[in-house]
């Protein structure tokens, strides 16, 4: 199994050590061999345009600049793969499928961004922008719909999750002031809200998979519905988990 993260994140969303276990060490316990992939500019997959002021450069990258790095995570794993790609990393995952077809067992689509109902927005400009963690922090808090947060998630897990988006390969002895992430996934996700979606789910054949989280702001329900029935596989299934948000 290849987990691809979504923006705003890294492939080390897929294994906080919290309560000594992760998602990505429970699918290995079951007897999968597992693995997540840092996307180009996340996590500790740095980009060139970080060096230049972030006007020098272009959104990068876009959901189609990924098939290179996806393709060479499925060469050092092998075999045939099932993928489960989160929000942007659903795109990546999707796009994938499409790609090499043969090599893709299975796709897990988490609150994959199609057509969403909400206002237009601009292509943002530049190639990077960065974000105070407290940012994520209040993003997450907003879709949490109850005044103690703690209800729905372990502070554990935001702490961790935090921690490994500010030092991926945990080398800093502190985290840094702001986040720095490649502006490519926001420029797709502007261009989806603008009515121009980044491939056509019909052409997805793989056994497949959607999941969204009740509470998703972003993913809302009648949008994922109207995704799933579009899937062109033969064989899905449409799953909507109580109290879940985007992240």
């Amino acid at each position: 199994m290849l987990f691809l993260h979504g923006a705003l994140s890294a492939a080390a969303q897929f294994d906080l050590p919290v309560d000594g276990m992760s998602w990505l060490a429970h699918v290995a316990s079951q007897g999968r061999d597992a693995w997540a992939l840092d996307l180009p500019g996340h996590g500790a997959s740095r980009m060139s345009s970080f060096d230049r002021p972030a006007e020098e450069g272009r959104p990068l990258p876009r959901a189609w600049d990924t098939p290179p790095a996806f393709e060479a995570a499925l060469d050092l794993i092998g075999r045939r793969t099932v993928l489960v790609g989160h929000s942007w990393g659903a795109t990546v995952a999707a796009l994938g499928a499409m790609a090499v077809p043969d090599r893709v067992a299975a796709l897990v689509l988490i609150a994959p961004p199609y057509l969403p109902d909400l206002p237009n927005r601009d292509v943002p400009r530049g190639a990077w922008r960065d974000l105070p963690p407290d940012a994520i922090r209040r993003r997450w808090d907003m879709e949490i719909p109850v005044a103690d947060k703690t209800v729905f998630r372990d502070p554990a897990v935001l702490e961790a999750y935090l921690a490994a988006l500010a030092d991926p390969l945990g080398e800093n002895t502190r985290p840094p002031p702001v986040l720095r992430f490649p502006a490519g996934p926001f420029a797709d996700f502007a261009a989806i809200v603008s009515g121009k979606p980044t491939y056509d789910p019909g052409a997805l054949r793989p056994p497949a998979l959607l999941v969204r989280g009740g509470d998703d702001p972003v993913a809302v329900e009648e949008d994922q519905r109207r995704f799933f029935y579009l899937i062109g596989s033969g064989d899905k299934r449409y799953v909507s988990m109580p109290h879940g948000t985007h992240f």
